[in-house]
């Protein structure tokens, strides 16, 4: 158990079999756990098959991908598992057997297997070995057996194999063929020798049972379907086969011009594309499986046309048994012309279609669309890790050596041709984020001398230090140092400033400020995820001929449960209000001394939402973890313009009353996400072609037409989505419309609260959108007259840091605005580090008097646009983040037992919101609601 769950106890888990209901027994992963291995015979002898899931009808459970992935296909009452995306032979499928096996017994091996109808390879050898590693001989590799195996046939692959000594791993792994090539393998046995086994041999197939078009014992062998996953032919090896063109022409080469192809021999175009949707198209009707997670990937690149760069995007295609047809962006990616691009999605179905696909689009019409690979599989469920132990954290000590300057220059150099030296006269305390970490021990003191860098060419040229050996993976690190910039001339004038890491070649945020003449703190965090070779620190930022000051600069762990107590007792003052309850009988006299009472929050008044999409309501395990955990709901895009009005005077609310419905029935407020977006990779293509008078009138219609259809129904609406990170109406409509949409809307729907919504906030990580910055952007907008009533921080963050959060909401709240996080997710593959960050960032908002609700962004696994960010999985199992966040709703409610005092009350101290009290003598029940206020509250209540 996390150092960080400890701090909560594990309440949430008690809660999570109660909202599960599930009294499986099940694996650390999640998944149903045998009660033995599987047991195989005959009507004479019995044999014990030592595998678990040999035949894989439980997909890939219990097996794993030995430097490749795994998906199984299930064709005829049976199934068999692909290794696909193999670079080396050794690469396969494989299943740990230590636990099972037996030091010196015999064990017979075998297996039906297959190479895939794509590579280079028509026919490859299949082999099996056993790798054992122990303590004192290392790792051995036990060679059982090899066949070879040719395109489109099940061939026997079988051997014997005995372990003389048993150690930490004994993996079983079928391998073989070349790079490109995929192992196929079906209906594994692994059985201890008995008298008569030999006779056995060639029959063993029919115990394992056939795998898919496998011979019994003398027939020819069927054709091994060619598929990888979900798609056939996702390589295009074999030409276009398995794809169709959609609206489009479409045909597979080995080079375009220069283009050649990143992976493999070959590559798909589609060209004479007219619109955004067209491209290449396979129909996957009967292939998908309901409530499975699947993974996205494909190479993509453009070719031609009038842009350069352009959004790609994969999209389901579903026509429901009712005749509805429903599209789901599986994945999308900014592609160019100048180099291939990576697409990544995940995605689940709840509910099987009569006919489903999946597309490629995105790009205006005239633009080719190239497509190295269309992958689409069930991924390997990794194993669930424990929480992160750390040896000698040493918490506040800061890695960067010399910052003082004490000993010149030594350990820092220059990256380029530019100048450093020392000067005088720089701030002597930490920057006010860095000190807030510091809280059992006075902050570092500072020397008042600092870095000139000077005679820079080029925005990358500045100071940098080697810190390789200090630094520990998975630590979170908080970044601050003090910055300056001039430029003799451009007086005045501010330049952004980043700290930054460059991590075996790659760039790392640190944080990143707008900075001048004045000194500035650069807050930010950052984590490592896997141990690196080299990392330096570096400064870069300002253009040539601009110099740049540096002083302080700190990056030191931060132990970020220290503030947990001190956050306690903040929530204590703000969240929470003294009442005293008076209890009378029905004559009007209060209760006798000692009666026992039970005093019970049914509902916290703190909003705690979710965002929730309109396919996810057919998975009723999803609809019942958000109406238990949530109380307030945002729809992910529903409600967006894109969505609703696709093509023009094409409305499309019909998603959007659905989901509205749903919160409606079940008292659950709504928040409006959102009436414009302002950045330009959002706009549909159809307002793209409008003159500023045609898009103001669009405008105009868009606004009218939702907030007169919902009017009322919203309580908050995200007016102008991400201003601080796009500028599209402005500047086609003028400075000037910002405001005139707030007053618009406003105007038809006086009730809701308008808010600005934007990211990067609250991290340090973005000068764009700096706290300063959003403060500047809102007060202009109030000045010009615009209603503006919350401030919306998305909160889609890295590595919470609490004293940087605290940073940014001290200085938004001196607008004297409501703050909320509006799209909250953190991300980690680790869960048990995912929930770690969800309780920091939690902590510190709630613990926060300008902060009036939180807000996920989703909840559940392939339901997300952030990947590894879901608080419960695919298979319904709530992970540790989930248990986090449930835990933490545990404490943030007040229920107990008590007895009346002398006076005929219970008094106490709880959360705001509705309550129960039950009295046991009478076995009647009142309730009442705890609202805000300085002063103790007094409630009588008569049973």
């Amino acid at each position: 158990m996390s150092k960080f769950f400890h701090s909560l106890g594990r309440k949430g888990v008690d809660l999570v079999k109660k909202k599960l209901g599930s009294n499986e027994k099940r694996d650390s992963a999640g998944a149903a756990v045998p009660s033995s291995a599987t047991r195989m015979g005959d009507s004479g002898a019995a044999m014990y098959n030592i595998l678990m899931n040999p035949t894989f009808d439980q997909g890939t459970q219990w097996w794993f991908g030995l430097g490749c992935s795994l998906s199984v296909n299930h064709e005829n009452g049976s199934s068999y598992c692909v290794g696909h995306g193999r670079t080396e032979t050794w690469q396969g499928v494989a299943q740990e057997i230590g636990e099972r096996l037996e030091l010196d017994v015999e064990y017979r091996f075998e297996a039906w297997v297959g190479i895939g109808a794509y590579g280079p390879a028509e026919q490859a050898p299949v082999q099996a070995t056993v790798k054992v590693e122990t303590e004192s001989d290392g790792i051995k590799y036990n060679w059982i057996g090899s066949v070879t195996a040719t395109r489109g046939q099940w061939v026997l692959l079988s051997g014997k194999f005995k372990i003389n000594n048993l150690g930490k791993s004994s993996v079983l792994y079928i391998e073989g063929p070349p790079s490109g090539v995929d192992v196929l393998v079906s209906s594994v046995a692994v059985v201890p020798t008995t008298p008569g086994a030999s006779q056995r041999g060639s029959q063993m197939g029919n115990h394992m049972g056939n795998p898919a078009g496998t011979p019994t014992s003398n027939t020819q062998p069927a054709a091994i379907q060619p598929s990888i996953g979900l798609l056939y032919n996702p390589t295009f090896n074999d030409g276009l086969r398995g794809w169709t063109q959609k609206g489009c022409k479409a045909y597979v080469t080995e080079s375009l011009g220069a283009i050649r192809p990143e992976t493999g021999k070959y590559f798909a175009v589609a060209s004479q594309r007219t619109d955004t949707w067209q491209g290449i198209e396979q129909d996957i009707t009967g292939r998908i499986e309901e409530s499975t997670l699947y993974h996205v990937s494909a190479k993509v690149r453009l070719n031609g046309g009038s842009v350069s760069e352009a959004m790609v995007l994969a999209t389901l295609y579903m026509k429901g048994e009712d005749g509805k047809d429903q599209y789901m962006t599986l994945g999308r990616v900014n592609a160019s012309s100048a180099q291939w691009s990576e697409l990544k999605g995940e995605f689940l179905v709840n509910k099987l279609p009569a006919r489903a696909s999946i597309y490629m689009e995105g790009p205006p019409r005239g633009v080719d669309v190239l497509y190295n690979s269309i992958f689409c599989f069930k991924p390997e469920r990794p194993k669930v890790e424990g929480p992160i132990m750390f040896q000698n954290p040493r918490f506040g000590t800061n890695i960067v050596h010399n910052t003082n300057f004490e000993s010149g220059l030594k350990e820092w150099y220059p990256q380029g041709n530019c100048r450093l030296s020392i000067a005088h006269g720089c701030p002597t305390l930490l920057g006010p984020a860095a000190q807030k970490s510091f809280m059992d021990s006075p902050p570092p003191g500072l020397r008042g001398s600092y870095l000139l860098i000077t005679n820079r060419s080029y925005d990358w040229e500045g100071p940098a230090q080697t810190i390789t050996e200090r630094l520990q993976i998975h630590m979170s690190y908080q970044v601050s140092a003090w910055v300056a910039t001039r430029s003799p001339h451009q007086l005045g004038m501010k330049h952004k400033v980043d700290v930054c890491l460059s991590v075996d070649g790659q760039w790392i945020q640190g944080g990143e400020v707008l900075a001048g003449d004045v000194w500035e703190e650069v807050v930010g965090s950052f984590r490592l995820e896997k141990q690196p070779e080299n990392v330096h620190v570096y400064l870069q930022g300002p253009g040539a001929g601009v110099d740049v000051m540096l002083a302080g600069l700190h990056i030191f762990a931060v132990d970020r449960a220290a503030r947990f107590p001190m956050l306690r007792e903040r929530t204590d003052q703000i969240r929470k209000r003294d009442v005293v309850v008076k209890l009378q009988n029905s004559n009007g006299e209060r209760l006798a001394p000692g009666t026992r009472v039970s005093v019970k929050q049914k509902r916290s008044s703190f909003p705690i939402g979710s965002a929730i999409n309109h396919y996810s309501l057919e998975n009723k395990a999803y609809k019942k973890f958000f109406l238990d955990t949530f109380n307030w709901a945002v729809f992910e895009n529903e409600l967006k313009w894109g969505w609703i009005e696709q093509k023009q005077g094409e409305l499309k609310y019909e998603n959007a009353d659905e989901l509205l419905q749903f919160c409606e029935s079940n008292g659950i407020p709504c928040r409006g996400h959102c009436i414009l977006w302002e950045t330009e990779d959002t706009i549909q293509d159809w307002l793209k072609t409008l003159s500023p008078p045609e898009l103001g009138e669009a405008v105009q219609s868009r606004v009218a037409g939702l907030l007169s259809r919902y009017k009322g129904r919203f309580r908050h609406y995200d007016v102008n989505n991400e201003m601080l990170h796009g500028s599209y109406y402005k500047d086609r409509l003028g400075p000037q419309f910002l405001p005139y949409l707030f007053q618009l809307a406003h105007q038809f729907d006086p009730e809701a609260v308008l808010f600005v919504n934007d990211y990067h906030v609250e991290d340090g990580c973005d000068c764009k959108s700096s706290p300063t910055a959003y403060i500047d952007h809102i007060v202009d907008l109030i000045h010009q007259g615009a209603p503006v009533g919350g401030i919306g921080l998305q909160g889609h963050i890295d590595v919470p840091v609490g004293p940087v959060i605290q940073h940014a909401l001290d200085h938004l709240a001196t607008l004297g605005l409501p703050i909320w996080f509006t799209e909250i997710d953190v991300e980690s593959v680790n869960e048990y580090t995912r929930a770690d960050d969800l309780e920091v960032l939690l902590r510190e908002a709630f613990a926060h008097p300008a902060v009036e609700g939180l807000m996920f962004w989703g909840f559940w696994e392939g339901t997300m646009s952030r990947k590894n960010a879901q608080l419960v999985d695919s298979d319904k199992r709530v992970n540790e983040a989930g248990l986090r966040l449930l835990a933490l709703k545990e404490e943030w409610q007040t229920s107990f037992e008590a007895f009346v005092n002398e006076q005929g009350e219970v008094p106490f101290r709880g959360f705001l919101g509705d309550y129960t009290i039950s009295v046991d003598d009478f076995g009647l029940a009142q309730t009442f609601e705890l609202v805000k206020g300085d002063e103790p509250a007094f409630v009588d209540l008569s049973f």
